[in-house]
């Protein structure tokens, strides 16, 4: 490795984080989804803009990138599943500004039904005449209309959970959005995986009929166990061992020390959970790490009550806050790290000097169609009999926006078909489609999000009713 591509290295992950602490700041004044900033900053710095990066920079250094990504993608997703069925509403401690929860998580069994019908139901429709659209509008091959609906069934849970969290919407609203976005993710992009990977093996006919499904049952499968036998395995510890540590030097532990301690096993967990998916497949890693994540998440339910002798319960909620506020960082600079290297494979220009503004009219079309058709029918026909008012099935099915998931498999999909020369242009075509969607939804859905939430009057009162 040169030294010059080293000393590149270390300015883009110096520029990295810098879009992330910016993004942040700005998110926070504006109110402003931070994703927004993201991809605003990204376009700033790729090909379209300075041309800092550019793909002759990147694609050399595959091996190097794909390690990014792959880390990148571990952190968001077990993060993602580490903060499932977690309660929303959160107060501040005035005198020691510790964040800590007022209310408890509903219980899963009464969301789940909600969840899968949200997840099934509406991705189906959604994936269906997204699909149409993309063949009948942009004419891509049905291939690739099939894998373009499938991405844009799944929503963005890092981009609405943060949200849901500052608007302090009713809790089951919340959770049952958060469940949704974070079973799409691992749903809908498992079957986006297994449909790209009959992409470039060419399958047709009866093999694809056969194959694909089959792929997408032995990912999820051995996905699950995977992540099953690593998050019980955190489980155990926090079960068993935990529980003896913290009794015989818990006193010499403050939360501060046990914070760093449990921060360091979480991305230890989250690294092996991907890395072991991904002997399988990616497909399988997303899955083995938004299990291992959901599990670790809820590890404290199952902690020995003598646990409580050494670690009280309150500062328990202070380490758990604590572990949050290290891991919201990862999470966001990973996502930037995403988003900055999806966009310095679109080239803007050479899109539009080969299809004029035709691919404009389409994405527009595309997006108001997402936004304001698609959803919403998916959403009310999902949740008929769901106890669900109609305010809240309203807000429900206008508040989706797209994520970091989409993104990232868009990227990886369009650059195996620049390798591999395979698709070329249409997989740059599709990665376009992508991030209009991203950019609009996240504009549109996360900013009108507050004024939405108070005509619907779905926000949480004071008394928590």
């Amino acid at each position: 490795m040169s030294s010059e591509f080293v000393i590149f290295g270390l300015l883009l992950t110096g520029i990295i984080v810098l879009v992330a602490w910016a993004s942040e700041i700005l998110s926070r004044i504006t109110r402003i989804p931070n994703i927004v900033f993201y991809l605003l900053f990204a376009i700033f710095i790729g090909p379209v803009g300075v041309g800092f990066l550019h793909p002759g920079i990147l694609i050399p250094n595959i091996d190097l990138l794909d390690l990014v990504i792959a880390m990148a993608l571990a952190l968001i997703v077990f993060e993602g599943g580490y903060s499932f069925n977690r309660c929303f509403k959160i107060i501040t401690d005035k005198q020691t500004g510790h964040h800590r929860k007022d209310c408890k998580p509903l219980p899963f069994r009464r969301l789940f039904p909600k969840i899968l019908r949200l997840v099934m139901i509406t991705g189906l429709i959604t994936a269906g005449f997204m699909m149409f659209l993309f063949v009948v509008l942009a004419g891509f091959p049905l291939e690739l209309a099939i894998l373009g609906g499938i991405l844009c069934a799944i929503t963005g849970p890092t981009v609405i959970n943060p949200i849901l969290r500052d608007l302090q919407v009713e809790e089951e609203v919340a959770e049952t959005m958060q469940g949704e976005g974070e079973f799409n993710d691992g749903i809908f992009a498992v079957v986006a995986a297994a449909i790209f990977s009959g992409i470039i093996l060419e399958l047709s006919g009866l093999g694809a009929v056969i194959l694909i499904p089959l792929q997408i049952l032995i990912a999820i499968s051995l996905g699950f166990l995977a992540g099953s036998g690593i998050g019980l395995l955190g489980i155990g510890f926090t079960k068993y061992i935990e529980p003896k540590i913290m009794k015989h030097y818990g006193t010499r532990l403050n939360p501060s020390i046990w914070t760093a301690i449990e921060q360091m096993g979480l991305l230890c967990i989250a690294f092996i959970a991907y890395g072991l998916g991904s002997l399988i497949g990616l497909e399988a890693a997303i899955i083995s790490t938004l299990t291992a994540g959901i599990l670790l998440g809820q590890r404290h339910r199952f902690q020995n009550n003598s646990s409580q002798l050494a670690l009280e319960k309150e500062e328990a909620e202070i380490i758990e806050a604590e572990i949050h506020s290290f891991q919201l960082p990862l999470t966001n600079i990973a996502i930037a790290t995403i988003f900055i290297l999806a966009l310095a494979f679109v080239d803007l220009g050479l899109i539009l000097h080969v299809i004029n503004l035709h691919v404009i009219l389409v994405a527009v079309i595309l997006v108001i169609a997402l936004i304001l058709i698609i959803r919403p029918f998916g959403v009310f026909i999902a949740t008929i009999r769901s106890g669900f008012s109609v305010r809240e099935r309203a807000f429900m099915s206008f508040f989706a926006p797209r994520g970091v998931i989409i993104a990232a498999l868009g990227f990886t999909f369009a650059l195996e078909f620049i390798l591999e020369g395979y698709y070329i242009a249409w997989g740059e075509l599709l990665l376009f489609y992508i991030f209009i969607i991203i950019f609009v939804s996240v504009l549109v859905q996360g900013g009108l999000a507050p004024i939405l939430a108070k005509r619907m009057r779905v926000e949480k009162s004071e008394n928590g009713k």
